[in-house]
């Protein structure tokens, strides 16, 4: 059976620290700590505190929503409920705000290596 809180915290961690990495590799010309010496260090860490991964959990599916301040949008969402021929713990993309893809999964919160991306499933 598979555990979906930890599921959940997995994909977070993953999530948060694939952004932390992108931040880490964005350039940023002209910046607001351009002038400082560790201005690229406090820069990434600015934008890192920005970006949050919340849940929310529905009948069928766990919502995985990216927060960046007052923006938010769905980066996709996690069976909680074996339906339409997932299992649960299966990743889907997002199709809308309210509703997953169906076509396949991308994969499992319990796989070895999950690959996501900050930006969407």
């Amino acid at each position: 059976m598979c555990d979906i809180e930890a599921g959940k915290a997995r994909v977070k961690e993953i999530l948060e620290s694939d952004y932390a990495g992108w931040c880490g590799r964005s350039d940023y010309p002209n910046g607001a700590f351009a002038d400082d010496a560790d201005g690229d260090e406090r820069m990434a860490e600015a934008l890192q505190s920005r970006y949050t991964i919340i849940f929310k959990d529905g009948r069928n599916y766990i919502k995985v929503i990216r927060s960046e301040g007052i923006r938010q949008s769905v980066v996709g969402f996690i069976v909680r409920k074996e339906t339409k021929g997932f299992k649960v713990g299966d990743i889907l993309k997002a199709s809308s705000w309210h509703a997953p893809a169906l076509n396949f999964a991308r994969g499992h919160v319990d796989d070895e290596e999950l690959k996501l991306s900050w930006a969407g499933i």
